[in-house]
């Protein structure tokens, strides 16, 4: 997805939070995606986000064994994030022999001297158990295995960057790239399209809808919050990716439909308002309105019929 959408994945995830929860997060957490992009560091550090999350290189690449668990993760312009690759899966089972192997493949017990263990049915299949707490409980001190303590996500992430500041941590210059998920290929590439148009059209309504502001037309503030909630959900990693049941590929084309239904006529309604006599739609008048910084110097093919 491009920029523009990661960002809007922030300041919509974060607007969530602060209306349900009277918080703000400040991790990106992201246990289940196919890699990251290497521009992740500079958008998060100027949307407060402290922390990354992941889990699946460790586990998944197939060809170069990834064995950071805790680096600065830096991004093109030199902002920086404190990453947290954990060595097992994020569905996870409170059994000793996980315990065991999650602790034994971890490569930084002397630099940082603790880890962060995710447990519980992942995957929609509804957290953690009575079981696992128990269990979690039991095993707190007990010959053979690491001690453990439950704790939030930031408050642990907070305790192991207490640690790193003390520490030459690696830095990691590039994207995150997951060799399991090599280009993620598709028989649903419309999606990929789709997305991108949506991309370019969300962008222009909005640019449009703020010209006709200027002019005194009432911002499209609900439509545009609509239409941009309704797309950031088709970029889920399983949606956009086209990882999904044959189901959901017919609720994805709706709702990108959706999405340009309520951006068409944002834009129609900002066109009428930034003309100073009108949009005239009549067949004999052509408008062409360039919405990129810079000129364009494109052919324009007109198809008309019955015109005197």
């Amino acid at each position: 997805i491009s920029g523009e959408s990661f960002v809007r994945q922030i300041l919509y995830g974060q607007h969530y939070f602060e209306q349900e929860f009277g918080v703000r997060s400040r991790t990106c957490w992201q246990p289940d995606v196919f890699g990251m992009s290497a521009a992740m560091p500079q958008i998060l550090a100027r949307s407060g986000i402290d922390y990354v999350m992941t889990i699946k290189m460790f586990i998944w690449n197939d060809t170069n064994p990834w064995r950071k668990n805790t680096f600065w993760w830096e991004g093109i312009d030199g902002s920086r994030s404190l990453t947290v690759v954990t060595p097992s899966h994020f569905i996870g089972m409170v059994d000793p022999d996980h315990l065991h192997d999650h602790w034994h493949d971890y490569a930084d017990k002397e630099a940082i001297g603790e880890s962060m263990y995710c447990y519980g049915w992942g995957d929609g299949g509804g957290g953690v158990d009575v079981e696992m707490l128990e269990s979690a409980r039991r095993y707190q001190r007990i010959k053979g295995l690491p001690e453990l303590r439950h704790s939030g996500a930031e408050e642990t992430l907070d305790s192991i960057k207490s640690k790193a500041v003390d520490q030459e941590l690696p830095i990691w210059r590039d994207e995150l790239y997951l060799e399991a998920h090599r280009g993620t290929p598709t028989n649903k590439g419309i999606l990929k399209k789709l997305n991108r148009q949506g991309e370019f059209l969300l962008r222009e309504g909005e640019l449009l809808a703020t010209l006709a502001w200027l002019k005194g037309t009432p911002y499209p503030t609900q439509e545009l919050t609509d239409a941009w909630e309704i797309f950031l959900t088709t970029q889920f990693h399983d949606s956009l990716s086209g990882t999904h049941i044959n189901a959901v590929l017919g609720d994805l084309l709706d709702e990108h439909e959706l999405v340009r239904s309520l951006v068409i006529d944002v834009r129609q309604e900002a066109l009428s308002g930034i003309l100073d006599d009108g949009y005239d739609s009549s067949p004999t008048t052509l408008t062409v309105f360039n919405s990129f910084l810079h000129p364009r110097n494109d052919a324009l093919m007109l198809l008309a019929t019955n015109l005197d």
